[in-house]
């Protein structure tokens, strides 16, 4: 993995912010950037986002901001796990550099965030950040290279996204062993069977179990601080504990989708050693074909995820049970129950 982007600022006076107003699911593109006082296209205000195009157009500014600001990209505000990876990687001068606030272009154009993104700026001291819904002169912008993996725009581990990141550390007694779980997320959301079973074999094994969404940022924060042994069902928590990590614990991911090389580059790139846990992956419930990924119900090989760990000295393996077939069976059912419809098997 390369990470090749240099930490660099562009200032700016008398920038036009335009917004996002429009984030084009089919065509993969969505506009909004920085143009300079001659209506020119600040090449490096463009965002990264995976596979989608950032195409900003120009619009005369109907308002003008006083004071130096801070453009810090595309704001996801919906959704946690891509707000932690994709909002994030323009934020690391803003503590060393005297600014008014920092501002955004917002891919849901809305100045309503979801609760976790306060929580998160809080925790790093940003209180005056703003989201742009109309275009706007800045008497002064400055611009911060986005140091993201190339293309994705996922975070990266860059030794001043660590310095920026390091205040979220939460220095307390908390648990040595933890399992961070899906099972008592909403019945659409996506996972595996049997992870129940995993929970009880884990917590034979000296685990506690953690249920993210139930946690403040806060008690997340204090949790993947201290804990010495973490065992993870892939998923959004995985990167707010990313920012927090350290080389001197072992983390391990059981995989309800086939690997994902973001995840295990991003970890690399934070902590310097690679990150355990190979996809166990059977075969998958899903409702049609169009079905997305993130949404499947995944079926595990528990024998292949104990050897894993045993063999990563996660566990010793002494008590582990194995879900049988008419426990998953027992549990999809119930899905189809209460999800109102009909999943169909794909075997891999």
């Amino acid at each position: 993995m390369k990470m090749n982007k240099k930490a660099s600022v562009e200032f700016l006076v008398n920038a036009v912010l335009t917004p996002c107003t429009h984030f084009n699911l089919q065509e993969r593109s969505f506009d909004g950037g920085v143009f300079n006082a001659s209506e020119e296209l600040i090449e490096s205000s463009l965002h990264e986002k995976g596979d989608f195009k950032n195409v900003p157009v120009y619009t005369k500014p109907v308002k003008r901001m006083h004071g130096t600001f801070i453009y810090a990209g595309l704001l996801q505000n919906s959704h946690f796990g891509h707000f932690l990876i994709e909002s994030l990687s323009r934020l690391w001068p803003s503590h060393n550099l005297k600014i008014d606030g920092v501002v955004f272009i917002s891919r849901e154009q809305s100045e309503t965030v979801a609760p976790f993104v306060d929580s998160v700026f809080k925790k790093l001291g940003l209180d005056n950040y703003q989201v742009c819904l109309e275009s706007t002169e800045f008497e002064s912008l400055i611009i911060p290279s986005q140091l993201a993996m190339e293309e994705r725009g996922y975070v990266m581990g860059y030794p001043q996204i660590r310095n920026f990141f390091s205040k979220l550390v939460v220095e307390a007694k908390s648990f040595d062993k933890v399992y961070v779980s899906r099972s008592s997320l909403k019945r659409d959301e996506g996972g595996f069977l049997g992870e129940a079973i995993l929970e009880k074999n884990l917590q034979n094994e000296g685990y506690h179990i953690v249920h993210p969404q139930n946690l403040t940022i806060d008690e997340q924060l204090k949790v993947y601080s201290n804990a010495q042994k973490i065992v993870f069902s892939d998923g959004s928590a995985f990167h707010l504990y990313v920012l927090v990590a350290k080389s001197t614990q072992d983390t391990f991911i059981v995989w309800r989708r086939n690997k994902m090389a973001s995840f295990a580059f991003q970890y690399q790139s934070f902590v310097g050693k690679d990150l355990l846990g190979k996809p166990t992956q059977k075969g998958f419930f899903q409702v049609n074909s169009s079905y997305p990924v993130s949404r499947r119900k995944s079926v595990l090989d528990f024998c292949s995820l104990r050897e894993q760990l045993i063999e990563s000295d996660f566990i010793s393996g002494l008590a582990w049970g194995n879900p049988e077939e008419q426990d998953l069976k027992r549990e999809i059912d119930l899905l189809q129950i209460r999800n109102k419809t009909k999943y169909q098997y794909v075997e891999l």
